[in-house]
């Protein structure tokens, strides 16, 4: 949270992804394009977001990113919301990401870490 001077009412951040996913405001939301939008949309964020981290913001007025999505995530995660990638589109998640165990391997003999310890 330390991009923020304060944090952007959630409503008005609803309000947003709305008109630039064309989608409901809702958990497990899913869409496939974003709209783009003009600079008047995006503006009022400029008093939310500390000018030393409103590098995202300025590149998504000027269309030098791809689309809205790492703006839109910056704004949502104090809110516990998340944006996910699928293969198929976006899809708008609410809570902590579960973490799945990492597998690992087991295999027997001696790890060497340097030449010294192998001799």
């Amino acid at each position: 949270m330390a991009q923020f001077v304060v944090l952007p009412p959630l409503s008005r951040i609803e309000s947003l992804f709305i008109k630039i996913t064309n989608c409901k405001f809702v958990e497990e939301a899913v869409w496939k394009t974003w709209k783009s939008q003009p600079e008047e949309e995006y503006a009022w964020l400029y008093e939310y977001i500390r000018p030393s981290h409103q590098k995202l913001l300025i590149e998504t007025i000027i269309g030098t990113q791809p689309n809205p999505c790492s703006l839109l995530r910056q704004l949502l995660r104090p809110y516990n919301y998340r944006i996910e990638r699928m293969a198929y589109g976006w899809i708008l998640k609410y809570g902590q990401k579960s973490t799945s165990p990492t597998p690992v391997s087991v295999r027997t003999g001696v790890m060497v870490w340097s030449e010294e310890d192998a001799k």
